[in-house]
């Protein structure tokens, strides 16, 4: 997970996604202090992606389009991306995912010729001061869920 609000504070998991751990690795990069070039450019990718063969990339707001670039650059190894509130705002704008999808089109479509299946979630609660939902919401730990569970199925 690509945290742009630091929520992941002391290196510790949110308690929602404590279940979720028990059955899965998951790596919290947190971008409090850092930038999300640090993760693109340096070692810090592969301490975060570490040695799994296949990740799952969730993250949310302003980082989805650097999560877009990360994926496209790592395409082997990504399975899937969530991205929550893509466009983060503090209206519920019910186009925002279109608008997002015909944005960045090009790079959407080469991710799904690669096979990496993308959702895009609009969470009911954000922020106030970001318009970003945390990424440690009921919803959100629930469509991970689901989707590591299709993963398995297609495995």
């Amino acid at each position: 997970m690509v945290d742009p609000a630091g929520q992941a504070s002391r290196g510790l998991l949110p308690g929602s996604w404590r279940e979720t751990a028990r059955r899965t690795g998951i790596a919290w990069y947190r971008l409090m202090n850092r930038s999300i070039h640090e993760l693109l450019e340096n070692r810090a990718l592969h301490e975060f992606l570490g040695d799994a063969e296949r990740v799952h990339l969730l993250t949310a707001g302003r980082c989805a389009v650097s999560v877009l670039a990360l994926a496209a650059v790592h395409a082997p190894r990504v399975r899937s991306l969530l991205l929550a509130n893509p466009l983060p705002s503090t209206s519920l704008r019910f186009d925002a995912e279109d608008e997002f999808e015909n944005q960045w089109q090009p790079l959407w479509s080469l991710l799904k010729r690669s096979g990496i299946h993308i959702d895009l979630l609009r969470p009911p609660y954000r922020r106030p001061s970001t318009g970003i939902a945390p990424l440690g919401l009921p919803e959100i730990v629930s469509r991970v869920n689901t989707r590591l569970a299709m993963a398995d199925e297609r495995s």
